[in-house]
C-alpha cells in the first residue's frame, strides 16, 4: 500500500511540473518573455531580446524609433539611427544564454538590420541553434575561430568593410554563409562546414580556406574576390566559381567529389590546381587565366 501511494505522489509531482513548466515557457502569440533582459541591456537590446526569445527576428529597423523608412543598406549604417546598434557583448550573451538556446521556442536565432558595436567575438563557444546576421553592419569584424554551432551560420547581405571574419576551425553542422556580403577577408583554415556559400559576395583581400572540410558544395560564383586558396581542402560535391572575378585561385592538393566549375571566371593572375583530385569535369568554358 505505501509503495502504491509513493507512486502515486510522484505521478501527480511529475504531472504538475510539467504543467508548471508548461506555462513558464515564453508566448510567441503574446510577446511575451518569461525570461527577463539584464539590466544592462539598452532599450533596443531590450526589444531585440524579447524578439529572440519569442521566437521572431531581431529585426532592427522595426525596434522602437529604428525608422524603417530608412531602408536596409549595411554600408551606409553610419547614416542609421542607434536604436538599430547592438552591442558584440549582447549578441554573445543572447547566443550563450541558457534561458533562451536549452529550448528555444525557434531554432534560429535571426538578426537583421544591425549596427554591431564592437568585434563580435565568439571564438571557442557551443552554440546550440542556427545564428543568423544578415543585412547588418560588423565594421569590428567576427572571431569565430574554433567555435562548433549546430546549424547554419551566415552574414547574407551583411557589411565588414575594411576587415573580416576569422572562422578557422568553425564547425558548422549546416550553411556557412556569405551571399553578397562585402569584407576585406575571411580566412577558414580546418574548417568543417556543412556547406559554403558566397555568391554575389565582395572580398576584397583573401579567401583562405586551407584545409577546408565541407559535406556538400562549395559556392563562390558571380564574386568579385582578391586571392582565393582551398589548398588541399576537401569538397564534399561541387565547387562552383563560375561567372565569378578573382586576382588568383590556389586548388593544390584539393579533393572535389563532383564538377569543378568555372566557366565565363576571370582570374587575373593564377590558377593552379596540381595534384588537385577533381571527381568529374573541370569546366573553364569562356573562362579568363592571366598565367598558365
Amino acid at each position: 500500500m505505501r509503495s502504491l501511494k509513493s507512486l502515486l505522489l510522484c505521478f501527480c509531482f511529475l504531472f504538475f511540473a510539467q504543467a508548471s513548466h508548461g506555462q513558464t515557457q515564453s508566448d510567441p502569440s503574446t510577446g511575451a518573455c518569461d525570461h527577463p533582459a539584464a539590466s544592462w541591456f539598452t532599450p533596443s537590446e531590450v526589444w531585440a531580446w524579447t524578439q529572440i526569445c519569442t521566437g521572431k527576428p531581431a529585426d532592427m529597423q522595426n525596434a522602437p524609433g529604428g525608422a524603417p523608412d530608412k531602408g536596409c543598406t549595411p554600408a551606409e549604417y553610419s547614416t542609421w539611427p542607434e536604436q538599430r546598434t547592438l552591442r558584440a557583448d549582447f549578441v554573445r550573451t543572447v547566443l550563450t544564454s541558457p534561458e533562451l538556446t536549452k529550448n528555444p521556442v525557434r531554432g534560429t536565432f535571426e538578426f537583421r538590420c544591425a549596427a554591431i558595436a564592437g568585434q563580435l567575438t565568439l571564438d571557442n563557444l557551443n552554440i546550440s541553434v542556427s545564428v543568423w546576421i544578415d543585412d547588418s553592419a560588423l565594421p569590428n569584424g567576427a572571431d569565430l575561430y574554433q567555435s562548433k554551432v549546430d546549424g547554419s551560420f551566415t552574414f547574407d547581405g551583411s557589411f565588414f568593410g575594411d576587415i573580416g571574419i576569422n572562422a578557422n576551425s568553425i564547425i558548422a553542422r549546416d550553411r556557412f554563409g556569405l551571399d553578397d556580403a562585402t569584407l576585406k577577408w575571411v580566412t577558414l583554415g580546418q574548417a568543417q562546414l556543412g556547406y559554403f556559400s558566397a555568391k554575389r559576395s565582395e572580398i576584397s583581400s583573401k579567401l583562405s580556406a586551407i584545409g577546408l572540410k565541407t559535406t556538400h558544395w562549395f559556392n563562390i560564383s558571380e564574386a568579385i574576390l582578391g586571392n582565393v586558396s582551398i589548398r588541399q581542402a576537401e569538397i564534399g560535391a561541387q565547387f562552383t566559381g563560375s561567372q565569378s572575378d578573382m586576382r588568383s585561385l590556389d586548388a593544390f592538393g584539393a579533393a572535389v567529389t563532383a564538377n569543378f566549375l568555372l566557366e565565363s571566371t576571370f582570374i587575373d593572375e593564377r590558377l593552379y590546381i596540381n595534384d588537385a583530385k577533381l571527381g568529374r569535369n573541370l569546366a573553364l568554358n569562356d573562362a579568363w587565366i592571366g598565367e598558365n
